[in-house]
């Protein structure tokens, strides 16, 4: 009887026990936010800082009991900083994932291929970084919110800045460089209307376009110096923005003239990566400071994150952490998160105070354009240790009214109805040939040393790379797909010995070299030997080295974090040699000095020893050298550490040049790989002739057609292709009968 009551007390325990979880998450209240932030590449510390801000407010805003008893929930993928992949996690997250809001991004480019997704599915995207105009102007649609300013506001506010400047220290000329595409060229032309807008004068006297993540801009610096604007303005951001600085201080550009970045140049992580070496007197700006506004509720933000991560917030963290709270006021206001065309009404026009809000502001949202109007501080660099790393900030600060930012409304209709056909003229009209040809016979001799060298050095650096690449391919017929990704590890390398270790510079370089020399030779001996001789082996060799490129990113960014690093000059190379009245960074001579010898040494190592003929012989029958009694597996093995010490060793000499951070390699084995296509896949000789001809191609392009630079390396790569498709020296190959 006791063992009855007993199973009838057990089976309604286990359904209970059965039930009750499911009822319970049934009931559970949660609201889905779908992330899509960038984790890899240059764009990974603005997708990382998003995400710990995001994750921060989601923290403290469930602590509080949620937005009307929903608890906020928030996903994340990265979107890898590309459009079409971000699409289709955005339809995921839509289809499968049932989110309630899209959210992030990064990318203007991203943002603009997400919107669609949210269009069409009727879904709410809240904005909370990328900046292009288009989003809340002709590109509007009813379900996108934008959590932080963009590029109209931001150069609304640098023209009047530039207005009240005329005032005390006249300019007349300006010259503009940015990145080519449509971030970078809206800048620009929101520049120009809005200084005439307000009634400035001024005459435009140059304009430059490199590419996004350009690794070189000593061509464009010169060109800079010669058109002598009163007024450079620049439309960088990160990594870009670090190197065009590094690599004009040598040339005294910031003493010829005033630079000034009105939209990203004032990102915490510019002053954190460059640290002392930063110019005082830049006029920056960036849309969220650390260091301003000086409240209780922007110092609380920022020292929180500072808490939660043990690094200082960049602008883009500010953005993430308003959207989320952005998302629970307007749910706060509704009851739910499931009323979309009520939520649309909460969102228009709501007011929300946030950290980078002067205590007699408050930001909201334009229920017109459905974007965030806040107002915007200029600044001057200056010294200032208080947050670590970095030795300098922003100070003597102008303050613009948001109102004042905003566009007029003639613009937005000028923009809705005619956005392809002002493009077009406005590009096209840069595009004209004819006062090109006019530079190129005006270009005194001076300047055309000036270019010559700059071409030069940026020859030397992808010549160090590139005959890596080559000597892999000629000796082993191994395409290396990774061989930037040893280039970073030098760079990375490099910055540890001299910041980290405190060595000298030069100890650094060898320690680099050999680093990534050693690695190389494992990845060799333990992968690649295993696919040689496979009939399939040209998939396996692009697979297996791509795979090398995402593992060695990851052990990046576990060693040394997502931030930008920077490397100052040796001691003694940091300034400049006049030459005839020339200034030549005394670095970038070093650098084409040390390309010189390697030439030499490697042209004598190859021709004229017994260990030159072995890789020589390698290259042309391995078979026979192993019937020599050579050691082919570890003549493949040495080479590719050779190889690849090349490629790190190229890193670290180009470190002080450049923004050390993940995803560095990536634009270098792009350029490498148009050099051995040029010079001949496998041929030392024509990687040096490929490296020389792209970079003074790319130096006099930039000095002579700006606005047609970017594509001239291609055009030299396509020509080769058509007329000489096995390249300029060509390896020979050996028949076997």
């Amino acid at each position: 009887m006791l063992k009855r009551t007993y199973f009838l007390w057990l089976i309604p325990a286990l359904v209970l026990c059965l039930v009750l979880p499911f009822s319970a998450s049934a009931e559970e209240k949660i609201i889905k936010i779908g992330g899509l932030y960038p984790m890899t590449g240059r764009a990974g510390l603005y997708g990382l800082d998003s995400v710990d801000a995001a994750e921060m407010a989601i923290e403290e805003i469930n602590a509080k009991g949620g937005a009307s008893g929903y608890k906020l929930e928030f996903t994340n993928t990265d979107s890898k900083a590309k459009p079409d992949y971000s699409v289709m996690v955005a339809k995921r997250y839509v289809t499968q994932d049932k989110v309630h809001f899209l959210f992030g991004v990064v990318s203007s480019a991203v943002g603009l291929a997400v919107t669609e997704v949210s269009k069409q599915n009727k879904k709410i995207f809240i904005g909370t970084d990328h900046a292009s105009t288009q989003l809340t102007t002709d590109k509007l649609q009813p379900y996108y919110f934008r959590v932080s300013n963009n590029t109209f506001q931001s150069m609304a506010a640098g023209a009047l800045y530039l207005k009240e400047l005329q005032k005390t220290k006249p300019w007349k000329t300006i010259a503009y460089i940015g990145p080519d595409y449509a971030y970078g060229h809206d800048q620009w032309d929101e520049l120009k209307y809005n200084l005439k807008r307000f009634g400035v004068e001024f005459k435009a006297v140059g304009e430059y376009w490199p590419k996004l993540f350009a690794p070189d801009y000593t061509a464009f610096i010169t060109s800079i110096i010669n058109d002598k604007p009163d007024i450079l303005v620049a439309g960088f951001w990160g990594g870009d923005t670090v190197a065009f600085i590094k690599q004009a201080q040598p040339y005294d550009l910031f003493k010829k003239t005033l630079y000034f970045h009105p939209d990203a140049g004032g990102n915490y992580e510019l002053m954190a990566a460059m640290g002392p070496d930063l110019p005082e007197g830049l006029v920056l700006s960036a849309r969220h400071h650390n260091n301003w506004p000086e409240t209780e509720l922007n110092s609380e933000y920022v020292n929180k994150f500072l808490k939660r991560t043990g690094r200082y917030p960049t602008y883009a963290a500010e953005g993430a952490y308003a959207g989320i709270y952005a998302i629970a006021e307007a749910v706060n206001k509704v009851g739910n998160p499931d009323d979309t065309d009520a939520l649309l009404k909460a969102f228009e026009g709501m007011k929300i105070k946030l950290p980078e809000d002067p205590n007699d502001f408050t930001s909201y949202i334009d229920p017109k354009s459905h974007q965030i109007v806040q107002v915007q501080a200029i600044g001057v660099t200056e010294r200032n240790d208080k947050f670590p790393p970095a030795k300098l900030m922003l100070g003597q600060w102008k303050v613009y009214k948001a109102e004042d930012l905003l566009p007029p409304p003639d613009y937005i209709e000028q923009l809705k109805k005619n956005r392809i056909i002002i493009n077009w003229l406005a590009r096209g009209a840069r595009r004209n040939v004819l006062p090109a040809l006019v530079r190129t016979f005006q270009m005194d001799l001076s300047f055309f040393i000036m270019q010559f060298l700059s071409g030069l050095t940026m020859a030397t650096l992808l010549f160090l790379v590139a005959s890596g690449l080559t000597l892999i391919f000629g000796v082993g017929k191994v395409f290396n797909f990774a061989h930037g990704s040893f280039y970073m590890i030098g760079a990375y390398l490099a910055y540890q010995a001299v910041s980290v270790w405190h060595a000298n510079f030069w100890i650094s370089v060898l320690i680099a070299a050999l680093g990534a020399g050693v690695f190389g030779m494992f990845a060799e001996a333990t992968f690649l030997r295993r696919i040689y001789g496979r009939a399939e082996e040209g998939g396996f060799q692009i697979l297996l080295t791509y795979s090398f490129i995402l593992v060695i990113d990851d052990l990046v960014k576990l060693i040394w974090g997502t931030e930008y690093k920077s490397l100052p000059r040796p001691v003694g190379f940091g300034g400049a040699v006049n030459i005839g009245g020339l200034t030549i960074p005394a670095y970038n001579l070093a650098i084409i000095a040390i390309g010189l010898v390697i030439v030499i040494l490697a042209w004598l190592i190859l021709s004229r020893t017994r260990s030159g003929r072995v890789v020589r012989a390698a290259a042309l029958d391995r078979e026979m050298l192993g019937s020599l009694g050579i050691n082919v597996p570890l003549t493949m093995t040495l080479v590719f550490g050779i190889a690849t010490a090349m490629g790190g060793f190229a890193g670290a000499l180009a470190a002080p040049l450049r923004s050390v951070s993940p995803g560095a390699g990536i634009e270098v084995i792009i350029d490498s790989l148009i050099v051995v296509v040029i010079g001949g896949m496998g041929n030392f000789w024509g990687a040096w002739l490929g490296a020389l001809i792209l970079g003074e191609v790319n130096a006099f392009a930039v000095s002579t057609v700006p606005d047609w630079a970017s594509l001239f390396n291609y055009l030299v790569m396509v020509l080769t292709l058509i007329f000489k498709p096995e390249g300029l020296f060509a390896s020979r190959e050996i028949r076997k009968v």
